[in-house]
């Protein structure tokens, strides 16, 4: 099955009780995704993070993914940009796998919405969504979800420490990692 495993920085946490379509909801500033072919060969990958002008971060949330807002002047591509090539994985993708996917789709349906783009591709049945803090939690932690590092530890057995910056990245290929292994067992 072709797979696209990606992970999310965003300027803040969404709020649930609030539609998709609510200006005050977060952004996403960066994705970093990678695309598998059936056997695991990596057929593709991207990261990148949004220019400033697509939301500020607060304080907690830049604590977290470590991109300053000067980052994003110099750096940063247009959210449309970025969306557009992981809906273009994704459209080619039986399955899609992240850590935390309940957050990571509330996100994209907030980008999908504020950019008035076809989400189609996104919602269309059939498609797996796996959260792989849920599945390494039924297979290692008496069905209990687990944090990022617990979860990699227990499905490599490596230790995995994120960075202070550049979270996105490293978290896509932590998750790549995992259910490569995850699914080999």
């Amino acid at each position: 099955m072709t797979t696209t495993v990606f992970a999310i920085s965003t300027t803040g946490l969404p709020n649930f009780h609030r539609s998709a379509a609510d200006p005050g909801q977060p952004r996403i500033i960066a994705v970093a995704a990678h695309l598998f072919s059936p056997k695991w060969v990596e057929q593709g990958a991207f990261h990148g993070i949004t220019r400033a002008e697509d939301g500020v971060s607060s304080a907690e949330a830049r604590a977290v993914h470590g991109i300053t807002e000067r980052e994003r002047e110099l750096y940063g591509i247009e959210i449309r940009m970025l969306m557009s090539y992981l809906m273009r994985f994704i459209r080619h993708s039986k399955e899609v796998a992240c850590f935390n996917i309940g957050f990571v789709k509330f996100m994209i349906d907030i980008e999908l919405h504020r950019l008035d783009a076809d989400a189609r591709d996104w919602n269309r049945g059939g498609m797996q969504r796996t959260c792989l803090l849920e599945e390494a939690g039924r297979r290692y932690n008496a069905g209990r979800v687990m944090t990022i590092q617990a979860a990699h530890d227990a499905a490599v057995g490596i230790e995995y420490h994120q960075p202070e910056r550049a979270k996105h990245v490293y978290d896509a290929r932590a998750a790549a990692r995992m259910i490569m292994e995850m699914r080999r067992v």
